[in-house]
């Protein structure tokens, strides 16, 4: 429907529902025509958008300038309670998901920064993992124990490479490295292989894997 160009969709993760971001507010509703009745989750003066389920569906995270500043809000499904999570004067990106909903990362000032859901509520504050003055960081996704990040970032010479990121040892791998740009890594269902984004062969971009567990054949066997 041409109407609906220009507009953002996020489906809920059961596939009945989807978040529409239309000109500055946010609206939740039914996949089926006629079943169920809208959700108003932000409908203001102030511009809300990029509304992202959690993985179990009962929390809708979005970015809004409410408050004044640009932060990152929560959104309960069920009580239509909503609630600011940050208070940083910076702008946000990248909310993501872990996959058991009990935690989220964002990009704000070049750094990267955490809250964890399963705390009492008085301690779930924003923490910053990992920082790259360089241009900070485009997230990927959680690898499914929420202990690693995938991520893309350039570093000081405008090179991209895609990263895998652990985050109790802050310690991250370049998975890619190639003076090529390399973006949009994400992990196989298994946990074995990162597939990405390249320019590694020409100027169009191709999809590449890279094997992270240590081969155990002759590599230069065909």
């Amino acid at each position: 429907n041409a109407a609906w160009l220009g507009v953002q969709r996020q489906p809920a993760p059961n596939g009945e529902r989807v978040a529409i971001d239309f000109h500055g507010d946010i609206r939740i509703v039914p996949t089926e025509q006629g079943v169920g009745e809208p959700d108003v989750v932000a409908s203001s003066a102030w511009r809300e958008n990029n509304g992202v389920f959690s993985p179990d569906g009962k929390t809708l995270a979005y970015i809004s300038d409410e408050s004044g500043e640009q932060e990152v809000w929560l959104y309960d499904v069920e009580t239509h309670a909503k609630r600011r999570m940050t208070n940083q004067q910076s702008e946000k990106a990248r909310v993501t998901w872990a996959s058991n909903s009990q935690k989220f990362a964002y990009v704000a000032d070049n750094k990267l920064w955490e809250v964890d859901l399963s705390l009492p509520q008085a301690q779930q504050q924003p923490r910053e993992i990992a920082n790259n003055n360089a241009g900070g960081f485009s997230i990927s996704e959680y690898a499914a124990d929420g202990t690693w990040m995938v991520y893309s970032r350039r570093d000081d010479e405008n090179n991209a490479d895609v990263y895998l990121y652990d985050i109790r040892a802050k310690k991250e791998y370049n998975v890619t490295q190639s003076p090529s740009t390399e973006t949009l890594g994400a992990l196989t269902p298994d946990g074995k292989s990162v597939v990405f984004n390249s320019n590694r062969d020409g100027a169009l971009n191709q999809l590449f894997v890279v094997s992270l567990a240590k081969l155990a054949e002759d590599a230069n066997d065909p």
